[in-house]
């Protein structure tokens, strides 16, 4: 045999694979697998962490807006439109003592709930939404 078959012969022949050096390139492995996924894990929990603390954030946020909005709404006076025209026509065929205690009973309540009443001669433009209901004599009876 030459020497340049004895180097063929060599190059052709498969290598033994050492089984301590891959069984330690598998343990390599399965650690730094095990490590991500830790890290992975714990970069996962801290995200969850300061999401919680965002929203604990915002919630209270919430709270804080609803409380002042509460507020200015407390100062904001309600307003509904008394048409006395449309009660007279209501009222005119009764005694005008019942109507007029009607009347006053009507804006008595109103006044009671916090409402401030417009008389409806002062309003220019659609006052349906805001009128205020009145009694009809006939409902009383």
């Amino acid at each position: 045999m030459s020497q340049n078959e004895a180097l063929t012969k060599k190059s052709n022949t498969p290598k033994p694979v050492s089984t301590i050096s891959v069984i330690h390139k598998l343990w390599i492995a399965l650690g730094v697998i095990f490590a991500l996924s830790a890290c992975g894990g714990v970069y996962v929990y801290k995200s969850i962490q300061a999401l919680e603390v965002q929203l604990n954030d915002s919630q209270q946020k919430l709270v804080m807006t609803m409380e002042y909005v509460t507020q200015l709404q407390k100062d904001i006076p309600k307003i509904k439109v008394i048409d006395f025209s449309l009660m007279a026509q209501d009222w005119a065929n009764t005694n005008q003592a019942s109507a007029m205690n009607a009347m006053d009973a009507v804006i008595k309540s109103y006044n009671n709930k916090g409402y401030v009443l417009i008389k409806s001669d002062s309003i220019v433009g659609n006052i349906k939404p805001l009128l205020v209901r009145t009694p009809k004599p006939h409902k009383i009876k």
